[in-house]
């Protein structure tokens, strides 16, 4: 019986390549088609605040932020998310904002990558409680973090970011509608992460 190599000699190569291609898409690396990171627009504050009046009067407030974020990549280097933001100010005060984004991953070594995402937010805010007076936002924004994967599978960053306020509006009493200041702001936004 003769044997034929060269049947073998491909399947060997097809089977090798299979799991350098499979070795190599699963490297550990951010980005990666299937991967889900929870980020650090994980702005969590705790501030509380005793204020002193002249008469010896003293009032305290206890505020809070908490801003969790997810983004799945469907596709390599491509990222779907969303940013949830809500802040305590007072007992009467509140604060939400949802922005869902867009990004892209960009490795720049083995240590480093950028992460720069577009997205849109919504935000409300409770101006005055008395008045049932609401602050209502359409906006943009945009983040570009410079990412440090200290270890496999977590990252620190600090970049900068722009918010652009594209509508805003006070609502009060319920159906009142008014025109709102519309803010550009300019800053920097640091994240934490993980992902898998």
């Amino acid at each position: 019986m003769v044997t034929r190599p060269l049947p073998v000699v491909v399947g060997l190569v097809a089977a090798f390549t299979t799991a350098t291609a499979t070795a190599t898409a699963d490297d550990g690396r951010l980005g990666r088609a299937g991967q889900l990171a929870i980020r650090g627009d994980f702005d969590l504050r705790l501030n509380v605040t005793y204020v002193k009046s002249p008469r010896g009067d003293t009032d305290s407030s206890t505020s809070f932020q908490l801003g969790p974020a997810a983004d799945f990549f469907p596709i390599e280097h491509v990222s779907v998310g969303a940013a949830l933001t809500y802040a305590r100010l007072t007992a009467d005060l509140h604060s939400f904002r949802v922005a869902p984004r867009v990004g892209y991953q960009i490795p720049l070594g083995e240590l480093l990558s950028l992460w720069p995402t577009v997205g849109v937010f919504w935000q409300q805010r409770t101006v005055d409680p008395k008045l049932d007076l609401r602050e209502r936002k359409l906006g943009i924004v945009f983040d570009a973090p410079v990412l440090v994967h200290v270890v496999p599978h977590f990252f620190l960053g600090l970049g900068p970011r722009v918010s652009v306020d594209v509508a805003s509006g006070y609502v009060y009493f319920g159906d009142r509608t008014e025109d709102a200041p519309k803010k550009t702001e300019l800053g920097f936004v640091s994240t934490i992460g993980g992902y898998f």
